[in-house]
């Protein structure tokens, strides 16, 4: 356990947990029995142990998630009043309070005094489900499989945890929550430097969400309308027409539980019924639409009369999925090629003015921002946001992205690029987007990220790092990560660099690759030879201490900036500049890391790094193909007295997620 100890007394950090929200009418019940029980005995319910260090363990319907506490003491369970569980001294000056509220589960940790953990750890059955995080910081866990959408394989969702001052309230002043997943660990770590400057008791609140209704609609409009979806569990399902065109415009065809169909009781309004609902496959209800239009179906699985609160959530089949709030997209589709595969990373140009859009050129027709801080990209979904980063602009001209593509681009993928957005911030992120990236943003270099081999002064300001040295090669800035960085074949190092001083003709700059920690030496792409007589016109490869390799002419100057880029293909270097065609020299037998060269030889020698990157790379790589039509955002129109909706995209509904297609 890591603690850390602050000089304030007499205050407390309760710290909720788990909240798990049970999104069902079944009741959640403390059980003195075993896992094995439970799966016998229970299709829902919520076990907490004996013994705090103990799993506690929730089960949505025989899909069982785990949650172990690392770290904490074997504190006996003390049953205080009806549906309030206590754990005291769960942790070194620690209780731990469970509170089963109607459809809840929540867990309070309460430091009572200083020692309190800076961390905490648990040990969870990721492995049993498949899971990511989306683009709020929830953490979603699936069934595993490739059956259909995945959102309708979704059993339990982790909202982004955050924290905030208890005597204040929940009242938007909130501290930043860490959540991430390190193997079977699920780690959560508070802010501490937010933590420093607020009272205590502070409330950290991480929840669990069981979803038990999921819902994918197909449109097709004028023809058949599929909803698909997902229940959990046993309880009456109510299909309900949500307005009068919906019952006027859309005829009923089948209910089904997979490709069984299924006979339910047709009710005035065109309200289908099905009591005792129970199905374990992607369901679906097909409607005819006789007439175009903004149909609407509202679902509701539960039985109130009963006590069993009703699960609710809805479809739509007016338009098709798009990034809420943007004025404009097109569609890109991107020729695959065989050995790219997933989150492979595309480069694009965009231009703030009107043309004609070709290969990786596209023309935005002055409507998007003039810094393109407006500038998103999409999956074929038309909703799911990929990772980008922008690597330069010129107001109003142009932009150069850089977009991570999720789809397997082994085969033709399309993505869409948005626009038309007043206000809003770039998300360009480079961490995100690449395998490897440093933009030199801090005030000293990242030695999480670099080692320094043989350069004598290094210095990070204004977002550059500065080399200054007269080492003999090689010197140079390795990516090695503490040991884990990236050493394969078919992976690109891209930097942008200048050279500022040097004269000697054995001098040397640019990127190394395969670099041994040990003694500094790999296979190199360099400008070499920085005399004034007769240099400055040839980059060249190099094999560290065994042979120069192949020179290529190139006229390059001090003071300019240059972007290179090298890679190995598992026989071959290869370099370039400026992203003109690809210089190669046969070598292989080497192996390490990615590194910044910079040899002075004895003399002096000064340049600058203003960013590097390591991307996914194949000799033949994905080819920019088809440009769509500029499209416009649906129109939405409100009716009176109501507050207009987009009524496409993913929406958030309790009980599960709908998606619009």
């Amino acid at each position: 356990m890591i603690e850390f100890y602050k000089k304030q007394k007499n205050k407390m950090v309760s710290i909720f947990l788990m909240c798990v929200i049970l999104m069902v009418a079944f009741g959640v019940v403390f059980l003195k029995k075993d896992v094995k029980q439970i799966k016998d005995e229970n299709n829902f319910s919520v076990y907490s142990p004996q013994k705090y260090n103990q799993p506690l363990v929730v089960n949505n319907f025989n899909n069982f998630f785990s949650i172990k506490p690392v770290n904490a003491r074997s504190s006996k369970r003390i049953n205080q009043q009806k549906n309030i569980i206590k754990y005291r001294d769960a942790y070194h000056n620690t209780d731990v309070v469970q509170i089963k509220q109607n459809n809840k589960l929540k867990e309070d940790i309460i430091l009572k005094q200083v020692g309190h953990p800076k961390k905490f750890e648990y040990e969870i059955n990721a492995n049993d489900y498949d899971y990511e995080f989306n683009d709020q910081g929830d953490l979603i866990f699936y069934q595993k499989g490739d059956e259909g959408d995945k959102e309708l394989r979704q059993v339990f969702t982790i909202p982004e945890p955050y924290m905030y001052q208890e005597d204040q309230g929940d009242n938007g002043n909130r501290g930043k929550v860490e959540m991430r997943i390190e193997k079977n660990r699920l780690i959560l770590e508070p802010d501490i430097e937010w933590i420093k400057n607020h009272n205590y008791p502070i409330i950290v609140d991480p929840t669990v969400e069981i979803n038990v209704l999921n819902i994918h609609s197909r449109p097709f409009v004028g023809d058949d309308w599929t909803v698909e979806f997902t229940t959990q569990g046993k309880a009456d399902l109510k299909i309900i027409p949500a307005d009068q065109d919906t019952i006027d415009d859309d005829e009923f065809v089948g209910l089904y539980c997979g490709q069984q169909k299924k006979e339910p009781q047709v009710l005035e309004k065109d309200v289908i019924y099905y009591p005792n609902w129970q199905c374990d496959k992607i369901a679906k209800v097909v409607h005819y639409t006789h007439k175009a239009g903004k149909h609407h179906l509202l679902f509701e699985f539960g039985d109130e009369a009963q006590g069993i609160e009703a699960v609710k959530s809805e479809a739509f089949n007016d338009g098709e999925s798009w990034l809420e709030g943007w004025g404009y997209r097109k569609s890109h589709t991107i020729s695959g090629s065989n050995g790219a595969g997933t989150n492979y990373q595309v480069k694009l140009n965009v231009f703030y003015s009107s043309g004609s859009d070709s290969s990786g050129d596209v023309y935005l027709d002055s409507k998007c921002d003039t810094g393109f801080d407006d500038i998103r990209f999409t999956d074929n979904d038309g909703e799911t946001e990929l990772d980008y980063w922008m690597e330069s602009k010129i107001d109003s001209n142009n932009a150069v992205f850089w977009i991570e593509v999720a789809d397997n681009l082994d085969s033709q993928a399309t993505i869409y690029i948005y626009y038309g957005k007043t206000g809003e911030s770039t998300n360009s992120n480079g961490e995100n987007t690449f395998l490897f990236f440093d933009d030199f943003s801090g005030s000293s270099l990242d030695t999480d990220k670099w080692t320094n081999y043989g350069i004598d002064n290094l210095s990070v300001s204004d977002g550059l790092l500065s080399a200054n040295t007269t080492s003999d090669d090689p010197a140079k800035v390795v990516a090695d990560e503490n040991g884990s960085g990236q050493t394969g074949n078919n992976l690109a190092m891209r930097a942008r660099f200048r050279l500022n001083t040097g004269s000697h003709n054995d001098q040397r700059a640019g990127l190394s690759l395969k670099t041994n920690l040990s003694d500094g030496r790999g296979y190199n792409y360099v400008l070499h030879d920085f005399s004034a007589g007769g240099g400055l016109d040839k980059v060249q490869f190099l094999d560290d201490y065994v042979v120069w390799g192949t020179a290529y002419s190139f006229n390059w100057s001090k003071g300019t900036w240059y972007i290179e880029e090298i890679y190995h293909n598992g026989s071959a270097v290869k370099g370039r500049i400026n992203d003109d065609s690809w210089d190669s020299w046969t070598r292989s037998g080497r192996s390490g890391y990615f590194a910044l060269n910079t040899g002075g030889y004895q003399e002096n020698v000064t340049n600058d790094w203003d960013w590097a990157l390591i991307r996914k790379i194949i000799d033949s790589e994905p080819a920019h193909s088809i440009w769509g039509e500029e499209e416009s955002a649906p129109v939405v129109e409100a009716e009176s007295g109501n507050k207009a909706e987009l009524r496409s995209g993913t929406i958030k509904v309790k009980g599960g997620v709908m998606k619009v297609r």
